[in-house]
């Protein structure tokens, strides 16, 4: 299996459950689609919780949503890079230890108003 793809046990006060990974619940919303089953009647037998299912699948349509609004935004001639509009970019993390050249990130919000963070 993938990465994403194994469900990892919890136990927390005598009460045991099965995490799964983004790639797992995306594998089983596809898997419920495929299999004609009720959501309430795949969920009891594949041994997930109902309301987790739900959550997963709508946090997962909302992602491709707004992945979608990324393909189909542009500035001018250039395609721009844009967060959706309720979510999160992780840009990435800067390395502070041992790192002596400088770093630069720039994000243009559009109407002219561009913010600049420099290091070093």
């Amino acid at each position: 299996m993938g990465e994403g793809t194994k469900a990892v046990s919890v136990e927390v006060r005598g009460k045991s459950w099965q995490r799964h990974g983004e790639q797992a619940w995306r594998t089983m919303i596809e898997r419920q689609r495929a299999s004609g089953m009720s959501i309430l009647a795949f969920c009891e037998r594949e041994g997930v919780s109902r309301s987790s299912f739900g959550r997963w699948r709508s946090l997962l349509a909302r992602r491709a949503t707004g992945a979608q609004r990324l393909e189909e935004c542009t500035v001018g001639e250039h395609a721009a890079v844009a967060a959706p509009r309720s979510g999160f970019v992780d840009a990435g993390m800067l390395r502070m230890g041992g790192v002596s050249e400088p770093v630069e990130m720039r994000l243009e919000l559009g109407g002219g108003i561009v913010v600049t963070i420099r290091r070093g």
